[in-house]
């Protein structure tokens, strides 16, 4: 049974048109990169810091980037992330051009100011570490342990990991009220009354960070091209030796041509450009 009839389609008395349209896309991307907007590179390329928060409650993203865009001069990155139900944000701000700097603690502090305003300065169970959660149980002592500090540290710093463990865990990275305290196999009950009148469930948590210095953006940068240029290079005489100069010099056309266009597609969808993107174009 034949679905198609006549399969005998002359392909290459269409190749002009087919050139011409590969070449239009292709100028007009390169135009649109270099002239126009440009790809929209991420912070492992320019430098910069990022921030994956996690909100209690749906944020508002007008206010997130009205309260970020006073970090630093640059118009900060506010988009949402994973599932939108999930609450979570990915914050990026860029640095200024040719200037180092590591913006994710004013980051930090400004969403303090912004959204846990309530707290009372009670110790945030959603933004602090192991560490911090250690010190104020050995400070309040809510056990009568009486030792020494290293000895009571010792004994807390299980009860502060079992808390951390169980809003990571249990409560996909941020803890919602302070109730769940009860559900925390491992926190002493006098520890956990310590907890609900010391600390406090803030409006958010961090769930990641990073941040590259513009030097080591541009020195990626390189490195990233590079490695494409080496690669079709790589093919080029690969497929030289193993059958002949014209197949190669096709195939790599062909790849280049491909990737051209990719990136024309992404520049113009405002996707982001980063390692992971240039690890898919090698590909």
């Amino acid at each position: 049974m034949r679905i198609i009839g006549d399969t005998n389609i002359p392909f290459l008395s269409y190749r002009k048109i087919a050139l011409t349209l590969s070449v239009l896309a292709i100028l007009g991307g390169l135009a649109y990169e270099f002239l126009g907007p440009g790809l929209n590179l991420g912070i492992d390329f320019v430098g910069g810091s990022q921030v994956n928060v996690k909100f209690r409650e749906r944020p508002d993203l007008g206010t997130l980037r009205s309260a970020v865009s006073e970090v630093t001069a640059g118009t900060p990155v506010i988009q949402r992330f994973d599932e939108e139900e999930k609450n979570e944000v990915l914050i990026r701000v860029e640095n200024p051009e040719g200037e180092e700097g590591d913006f994710i603690t004013p980051i930090l502090d400004r969403l303090h100011q912004e959204f846990n305003g309530d707290l009372g300065g009670k110790f945030d169970l959603n933004t602090r570490g192991v560490i911090e959660l250690t010190d104020l149980l050995v400070g309040g002592d809510p056990d009568g342990v009486g030792a020494d500090s290293e000895a009571m540290a010792l004994y807390y710093e299980p009860l502060a990991n079992a808390v951390l463990d169980y809003r990571k865990d249990e409560g996909g990275g941020i803890l919602q009220s302070l109730d769940q305290l009860a559900a925390v196999d491992g926190l002493s009950e006098t520890s956990r009354r310590f907890l609900e009148t010391q600390a406090a469930a803030g409006a958010f948590a961090m769930l990641g960070a990073e941040n590259v210095g513009p030097s080591v953006g541009a020195d990626l940068q390189r490195k990233a091209l590079l490695a494409i240029s080496f690669s079709l290079v790589g093919m080029l005489i690969y497929i030289w030796i193993r059958f002949q100069l014209p197949y190669a010099v096709g195939a790599v056309a062909a790849l280049f041509h491909d990737v051209l266009i990719t990136l024309t597609a992404l520049a113009v969808a405002g996707r982001e450009i980063n390692l992971p993107t240039v690890a898919a174009l090698l590909t």
